[in-house]
């Protein structure tokens, strides 16, 4: 018992005096009360008001069957609801009233005639032990309340029928606020208390609900899943994360809204899908990789090179043996000073298995603190660009016919050597060559002649000098 209960006054009830004030008498005698902490208001209604007035509390309080004021059961509910202390019902017999008190699960009733010391100091102990249990489930089921009128979650509890083995036949015994929301478009609706659940739920899963609520019923585990609801046959779909929680003898029903997070992940995977589609028609190919230098994406690309690697491997994979070993060591420079990089050139295979030169270009990825995430970037096929630049080095610097050097690069050539030999104190030679009556050839064959035998004399000097000799055709 709390300090303030114990502290608390004695609440009589009751039309006859006589009986008031021998209960007085004996809780006075027995010391369980003093002489004024004793109330006995008249039965009159404003008196009975009065005295239960908001905030009252009692250490005990009697109830007679026999008021004209209220009846005795109004009174108990009312005492009840606001936990103002413990309570006895006083009886003269029975009657309807004291059916009504047992009917709201009153706890103590002591008949008149029985009055006395060791049936007042019982009712007291007795009543207070009650009382106690009361206020700690009154307390339990406040927060409860509290707890399920501020969640957002839809939640039911269903009672089964005894009669049906259909989900549909259950009786809801509490629902929240967001039921009535969630279901009926927020607008004040009766209290479904005992009313069968399938009058009220309208969903097009309905059926995969029940099928939940027979689950649970048979394995006494609790089971949840996402359904699609569509409140107009073509119409835009609801989503729903259903719960079912066995609660023994219910069964709680639980809908959350998920909608907004559906649609969300439909347009992100949408999103991504677009990404994908526009990236794998690309002749590049776009990728990823972690501080390991670990693929983590990769694109398809056009020509699908991006088929060739796969998430998780070495991003040097993507290359040919040659020049994996000189990819590591650029990216572990880079890993150590991380910035963007461009155009550093690798040679690769493409999907057909051709041998290509790709362009590598990245930038540093980081998360919200900064920290290195690893690098994403995109390859180039530069291998069109590589051979335009090849042959245009090689007809800068050599006969378009004979394929040996021109009169340029053999200058060039000739001032590289006279400066070795000056620097090793070497010597060296130069042999200039002419062809007699090569105008006749021409002249008499016809030029492809000519030059068909500038080619073949071209081939037997290759063939037949030094590695390290040079040689060119200054005319042409």
């Amino acid at each position: 018992m709390s300090d303030s209960l114990a502290k608390a006054p004695l609440l009589i009830l009751t039309p006859d005096l006589g009986v008031a004030e021998r209960i007085r008498e004996v809780y006075v005698s027995l010391g369980l009360f003093q002489a004024g902490s004793v109330r006995i208001p008249p039965d009159i209604c404003a008196d009975i008001d009065a005295a239960l007035a908001e905030g009252n509390v009692y250490r005990l309080i009697f109830i007679d069957t026999l008021l004209s004021s209220y009846p005795a059961d109004e009174i108990y509910k009312r005492v009840s609801t606001n936990l103002q202390g413990p309570t006895i019902i006083l009886l003269e017999g029975e009657n309807e009233i004291a059916e009504r008190c047992r009917a709201l699960e009153a706890p103590y009733f002591l008949q008149k005639a029985l009055i006395g010391k060791a049936a007042l100091a019982d009712g007291l102990r007795g009543a207070t032990q009650h009382f106690g249990l009361q206020s700690r489930l009154k307390r339990s089921e406040y927060r409860f309340r509290s707890m399920a009128n501020s969640m957002s979650d839809a939640l039911f509890f269903l009672e089964a029928d005894p009669t049906s083995d259909s989900p549909e036949d259950s009786r809801v015994t509490f629902y929240n606020p967001a039921a009535a929301k969630m279901f009926f478009g927020d607008k004040a609706v009766e209290d479904l208390a005992s009313h069968r659940i399938g009058d009220h739920i309208r969903l097009t899963c309905w059926k995969t609900v029940a099928d939940m609520i027979r689950t649970v019923r048979v394995v006494n585990q609790s089971t949840e899943g996402e359904l699609e609801h569509q409140p107009i046959p073509g119409g835009e779909s609801l989503w729903f994360r259903v719960q079912v929680v066995p609660s023994i003898p219910d069964i709680a029903l639980i809908f959350r809204d998920i909608t907004y997070r559906r649609r969300a992940e439909a347009q992100i995977h949408y999103s991504e899908q677009r990404f994908r589609d526009i990236a794998d028609s690309f002749s590049d190919w776009l990728w990823e990789i972690d501080t390991r230098g670990h693929v983590t994406f990769v694109s398809r690309g056009r020509n699908n090179a991006g088929l060739l690697i796969r998430r998780g491997v070495p991003f040097s994979n993507a290359f040919l043996p040659e020049d994996r070993e000189r990819v590591a060591a650029d990216f572990a420079t880079l890993f150590t000073d991380p910035k963007p990089f461009h155009d550093h050139e690798y040679w690769g295979v493409d999907g057909n298995g051709q041998r290509v030169c790709w362009s590598v270009s990245g930038t540093p990825v980081r998360d919200e603190s900064g920290d290195l995430l690893g690098y994403r970037g995109v390859s180039r096929d530069i291998s069109v660009e590589k051979a335009s630049q090849d042959q245009l080095y090689y007809m800068a610097n050599n006969d378009t016919l004979t394929g040996l050097y021109n009169r340029g690069r053999f200058y060039d050539e000739l001032n590289r050597s006279i400066r070795q030999m000056k620097r090793y104190g070497r010597q060296g030679a130069v042999l200039l060559m002419d062809l007699d009556r090569f105008k006749y050839v021409n002249d008499t064959f016809g030029h492809e002649a000519g030059d068909s035998m500038l080619v073949h004399i071209a081939e037997i000097l290759r063939q037949n000098i030094r590695a390290a000799d040079i040689i060119a055709r200054l005319g042409g």
